[in-house]
């Protein structure tokens, strides 16, 4: 569903396995997709399975996110995607902080809405 409001260049901070970053690579206003994702496996598999043309996985800490952006020769961010990431993460802080450093015009960010088992 949200790739519907995908455009342009997005990063998908935590993209885990990559599954909803390809899915947002195949909205038509998306020219380009960066997963980004601390866990290496999950980036190992993503890469595997679901990098292509406009999708690229990078293992790596979101803090370090304008290092990134250079190293794939992307110039500005449109839109960051954080899906169901927030409430695994001690200090939230970080998800305003990678926006700022992401300069993106559009954050989207999604979280549980009811109490978790797990």
């Amino acid at each position: 569903m949200v790739r519907q409001w995908c455009f342009g260049n997005v990063v998908d901070f935590a993209s885990g396995c990559g599954y909803g970053t390809w899915m947002i690579s195949h909205n038509p206003d998306v020219d380009r997709v960066l997963g980004l994702d601390i866990d290496k496996g999950a980036i190992e598999w993503a890469k595997e399975n679901f990098e292509e043309g406009s999708v690229k996985f990078i293992c790596g800490d979101a803090l370090n996110v304008e290092k990134y952006l250079i190293e794939e020769n992307i110039d500005n961010v449109d839109t960051l995607v954080s899906l169901e990431t927030i409430e695994h993460i001690k200090d939230t802080s970080i998800v305003p902080k990678v926006a700022d450093l992401c300069k993106a015009s559009t954050v989207i960010v999604s979280f549980p809405s009811k109490k978790s088992t797990h």
